[in-house]
């Protein structure tokens, strides 16, 4: 196994462990690197993460898979993926995990994989905001906090531009009361936007859930222009229409929430044209939350 290190003290570090490893020293981020076919482990294997190299090594020679994997292998062979997954050294959850993805790279090498110990690489961790371990970033979009069974990691590779499974989704995660891994998903990965969706065609406590969560990541002064976007285009879509009017008096009020004073302005305009008493009150709410933040400020 070929292994990148950037100083002497990792090569010295390396060659403790055995003679089993092929070491290039140079200018490497992110080091030590085990690199085996498409499968990347950033760290020392220390404690519990001594057997992710240990399946690294044992698995590829063997290529023999757990019984979950072998039942998926015509799924597995038509995927194509990139994970990385951040873990610690003594996370139990973390090992019963990466050696489902070793597994799922093994077997297909589309399938890249990254394993990076978070105490490790802080930096790197504080980029992508690891609170626990072990995450999951699936392809740059999706996080997914804990340890995931085969068929959880298969239907979210296979369902990952799925509008209605992802709904379904942020939907239970609202329902379950995990509304703080949203966030994170949603900040890491600019999916504002689709919480307007929730919005637009979510049930009654989803849209409530959907909104909280666009204010908290406007008041945490994360980027929610995408969602705006998508509210002042859905405000003017569907003004005329009498049937859209819970939704149209939601987006009025979360865009008070969310809004700066060139969305006042726009409110202000509707307000001279609009008839409806509920619309116009809510209106004007929004106009007055946009309005008093800009006084405090």
């Amino acid at each position: 196994m070929k292994v990148l290190v950037s100083s002497l003290d990792e090569k010295h570090r390396i060659e403790e462990l055995g003679d089993d490893f092929e070491i290039e020293l140079g200018d490497y981020e992110y080091t030590p690197v085990f690199i085996l076919n498409s499968i990347r482990y950033h760290g020392f294997p220390e404690g519990i993460e001594r057997k992710v190299i240990t399946d690294m090594i044992t698995l590829s020679n063997s290529m023999s898979f757990d019984p979950e994997i072998k039942n998926n292998l015509e799924r597995i062979e038509k995927i194509k993926a990139s994970f990385k997954v951040f873990i610690s050294p003594f996370c139990p959850h973390c090992a019963n995990l990466v050696r489902k993805l070793i597994q799922l790279s093994l077997a297909n090498p589309d399938i890249s994989l990254e394993i990076f110990d978070a105490t490790r690489f802080e930096k790197l961790a504080r980029k992508y905001e690891i609170l626990s371990v072990p995450v999951t970033i699936l392809n740059d979009r999706i996080r997914l906090v804990g340890d995931k069974s085969i068929e959880e990691l298969l239907n979210w590779v296979e369902n990952i531009d799925n509008e209605g499974f992802l709904m379904d989704y942020f939907r239970k995660m609202i329902s379950d009361g995990k509304a703080e891994e949203i966030v994170q998903m949603v900040s890491d990965f600019g999916l504002d936007d689709f919480l307007v969706t929730l919005i637009e065609k979510g049930d009654f406590i989803t849209r409530l859930g959907a909104m909280f969560l666009l204010e908290n990541l406007a008041e945490m002064g994360k980027d929610v222009a995408k969602a705006k976007k998508k509210i002042l285009e859905l405000i003017q879509d569907r003004l005329n229409l009498e049937s859209d009017r819970v939704f149209l008096e939601d987006a009025v009020m979360i865009l008070g929430k969310i809004g700066d004073s060139s969305d006042a302005d726009f409110l202000k305009k509707l307000l001279s044209s609009v008839e409806d008493k509920g619309l116009k009150e809510a209106l004007m709410d929004a106009i007055d939350e946009i309005e008093g933040k800009s006084a405090d400020s």
